[in-house]
């Protein structure tokens, strides 16, 4: 099939290429997503814990949900370019992310990692289908 879609490398700004021309991957580190749970986890403690009249939790208000850790970004570099270490990220290769079938599949395929809610892969591919994406963008 053929290419419908461009990954660009954060780190130069030009397109991921297949295999041997200019390879590289969309990753998400471990170590980052490591530290957003444990981030999460105490964030939940201070600003979720049941009231002491066992009423439930509060009300949680803007200013406390501007405190909320954000998710762990997504990136794309060339492997010359930057490329973290494969024991440190998660990596899909870019020539296994070529068309929007493949962005589907990879989606389904993610769905079933516990900490994809802790990434921002829906804006990934949310910002990739309105056209306004720096990461994935359609060829042409």
């Amino acid at each position: 099939m053929d290419r419908e879609l461009n990954i660009i490398c954060q780190a130069c700004s030009k397109p991921l290429g297949d295999d041997e021309h200019n390879p590289g991957n969309l990753w998400v580190s471990h170590a980052e997503l490591a530290t957003r749970r444990a981030a999460l986890a105490e964030w939940e403690r201070e600003h979720l814990a049941p009231a002491a009249d066992g009423s439930g939790p509060p009300m949680v208000g803007f200013r406390t949900m501007a405190s909320h850790p954000e998710r762990v970004r997504w990136r794309a570099t060339h492997e010359a370019c930057d490329s973290p270490a494969d024991a440190d990220a998660y990596t899909i290769a870019s020539r296994r992310v070529r068309t929007w079938l493949d962005v589907v599949k990879w989606t389904s395929h993610l769905m079933g990692k516990t900490w994809i809610n802790d990434t921002n892969w829906s804006t990934v591919i949310g910002e990739a289908a309105e056209g306004r994406s720096n990461l994935i963008q359609p060829v042409g």
